[in-house]
């Protein structure tokens, strides 16, 4: 929980540095990257956690930034309550197929595995669909 208060609490000062686009790629990429390290030293899987839910914290703000200021005002409560969900959702299957893995195999080659599966899965979503675009001309959103 501090490592959450204190990296949320920088989450502007790395918007402003990196932007937004760059922020939301080399974080989630970044935490994956770190999934995979426990196979080799089964230790850092301590760091890792503490890691993963700092750029977590870091991640949240920025994104709900994003998806504020690009949503008129009208509806904008009712949006960011269906993004949070989605992200809720989205996150069950991974919860119950790394769990199923973990029993089948060891709980280390579960998050490896989950490591593998995030750093393509997040490729293949930055190549074919990124989740942070750059507005057309006229196409700007203000926050209100």
């Amino acid at each position: 929980m501090v490592v959450s208060a204190i990296t949320s609490d920088y989450a502007s000062e790395v918007e402003e540095r990196f932007g937004v686009k760059r922020t939301m790629f080399v974080l989630p990429m970044g935490i994956a990257l770190l999934y995979l390290l426990p196979v080799f030293a089964p230790v850092l899987v301590f760091p890792m956690f503490f890691v993963m839910k700092g750029s977590n914290s870091l991640i949240f703000p920025i994104a709900n930034r994003y998806i504020n200021d690009h949503i008129e005002s009208v509806g904008r409560a009712t949006v960011i309550s269906a993004v949070s969900m989605v992200r809720s959702v989205a996150g069950i299957p991974f919860r119950i197929g790394s769990g199923m893995f973990a029993d089948a195999f060891t709980p280390i080659a579960a998050v490896t595995a989950l490591g593998a599966v995030f750093i393509v899965g997040g490729l293949l979503l930055h190549a074919y669909a990124p989740p942070v675009r750059e507005p057309a001309r006229g196409d700007a959103t203000p926050a209100d």
